[in-house]
């Protein structure tokens, strides 16, 4: 269990400062609430997806469910952050700088809400099996 919390640091880590790099000359604090803003949005539609996955999952009891959630929900939202979170921090470098206008902006930023869209749509199916896995170990565990 260690070796995954350590992965999923390294993830948020890597985030953070692929992110504030991506935000170049901005100050600070308005990077750390562009980073937060957008870790919330990757959250919320992450934990979406976990929802949706658990739907045909009996746990033995909810501390069980808790603890997978738990990991799969900072895991996986890692992942989706770094997959998308950088790249929309640069998009908004460009249209401070006014490297890019306000149409183009939208237009990017809608393009990878739906990469992001696809992308949860996948793990949906990976997130189900990771749960029915874990809930198999922790059965062949107890036996």
């Amino acid at each position: 269990m260690l070796i995954i919390y350590l992965t999923i640091l390294i993830i948020y880590i890597v985030l953070t400062l692929w992110s504030l790099n991506s935000l170049e000359r901005m100050p600070i604090a308005k990077k750390i609430i562009y980073i937060l803003a957008n870790l919330l949005i990757i959250f919320i539609i992450t934990n979406i997806s976990y929802i949706t996955s658990k739907e045909n999952i009996q746990y033995e009891s909810q501390e069980i469910m808790n603890n997978i959630k738990t990991v799969l929900l900072l895991l996986f939202t890692g992942i989706n952050g770094i997959i998308t979170i950088p790249i929309t921090c640069k998009q908004i470098t460009k249209l401070q700088e006014e490297n890019i206008d306000k149409v183009q902006f939208i237009k990017r930023i809608i393009i990878i809400f739906v990469v992001l869209l696809i992308i949860v749509y996948l793990e949906c199916g990976y997130m189900e099996t990771t749960q029915k896995g874990i809930l198999q170990i922790m059965t062949n565990i107890k036996e």
